[in-house]
């Protein structure tokens, strides 16, 4: 089936080139002369890319053949994530490339959802809760069962996340697969402007918003959980003489997105030659290594990316490193850390102290 200019509309699944794309964004312009056209955002299946694309009337493009099946995850091999179909029980085997990000949220036995292409596996997908048992943690101090505050919690898969303090080791827990991303930005952004940061948020520009004089919710940035942040400016309004460093939260898409900027890339490749700071937690030191900056330094990251950066000086033994003027942090429960020893680069050691002793008072 080939859908038509009129067809198209956010969520659309299409083909391009032997590609299958998923529609994020859609605009329909009636320019004063000429004919109407429409511009779209859109995302690939195969490697999270994204595409920005004008279509006229009388272009086309393809329906894609995408089926969604219903897998077991069984194992991991050494080299391949292992699934069975529970119907057929055929079975294949999908690299950690493939697997990506989620491997983190998946345990043997786990029902996870994988999507083809052609017939081919292209993405797997697992629940938006799991349940996973919690096998190492600080102890719980006394009187703290009732806090509202948090610790780490290392999970069976080895994913980290934030607990409250009574939890402890061998509980199940329900986690949500899709929040951590929020914690990263805003703990970042929240800790520096309270040190006296001129903070300046910056959305990644699409070509889409670039050109629309009009469009009033061109700043705002909206996290998996539906979490809006409103920006500053758009990245390419952002002067680079004046900043002192850049920092990257975490988060797949978002990471994937990163990636995909070209612009970026041209803004890293500024402040790394002035060695301005240039900082990632979580995914997004992954697109630290695509953009040609994260080449030979130590680093670290959230477990699993590791993976997929050709680096054999990545670390385990710090929430933070620092290598030159390159700064990366593990993930979620590393946010505050990482934040505070930001400030302590921006504005030094003892503005940071004072801070983090008011916030730790509070």
């Amino acid at each position: 089936m080939a859908y038509a200019m009129g067809d198209l509309k956010k969520g659309l699944k299409v083909e391009l080139e032997g590609v299958p794309y998923r529609i994020t964004e859609y605009q329909h312009v009636k320019p004063g002369k000429g004919a109407a056209f429409v511009r779209v955002k859109m995302k690939s299946f195969l490697d999270g890319r994204v595409l920005e694309k004008t279509f006229h009337a009388g272009d086309k493009c393809e329906e894609p053949n995408l089926q969604e099946r219903s897998m077991q995850f069984l194992y991991h091999d050494g080299d391949h994530f292992q699934f069975m179909d529970n119907e057929n029980y055929e079975q294949i085997g999908l690299s950690d490339d493939q697997v990506g990000d989620v491997a983190k949220w998946m345990i043997d036995g786990m029902a996870v959802s994988i999507m083809f292409h052609n017939g081919k596996a292209i993405t797997v997908s697992v629940p938006q809760t799991v349940e996973l048992k919690v096998t190492e943690t600080p102890p719980n101090f006394k009187g703290d069962t009732t806090s509202a505050g948090k610790k780490p919690a290392t999970l069976e898969t080895g994913a980290v996340v934030q607990v409250p303090y009574h939890v402890l080791e061998g509980d199940l827990i329900r986690v949500n697969t899709e929040t951590f991303e929020d914690l990263e930005a805003i703990s970042v952004i929240d800790v520096l402007r309270r040190v006296g940061c001129n903070v300046v948020v910056a959305k990644v520009e699409s070509e889409l918003e670039s050109k629309n004089d009009v469009l009033d919710s061109s700043l705002i940035v909206e996290s998996q959980k539906g979490v809006k942040i409103v920006a500053d400016r758009i990245l390419n309004e952002v002067d680079c003489n004046q900043l002192d460093g850049i920092v990257f939260p975490g988060g797949w898409e978002g990471t994937q997105n990163l990636i995909a900027s070209n612009h970026l890339k041209t803004i890293l490749d500024f402040l790394n030659e002035k060695e301005k700071i240039i900082a990632a937690i979580c995914a997004a030191p992954l697109a630290l290594f695509k953009h040609g900056i994260l080449k030979e330094q130590a680093f670290t990251c959230y477990p699993s990316i590791e993976k997929m950066i050709e680096n054999s000086n990545y670390k385990t033994d710090s929430n933070v490193i620092r290598d030159g003027n390159l700064i990366t942090s593990k993930g979620p429960a590393t946010a505050l850390e990482f934040a505070f020893y930001l400030a302590s680069v921006f504005v030094g050691e003892q503005k940071t102290r004072e801070i983090q002793n008011e916030m730790l008072a509070l």
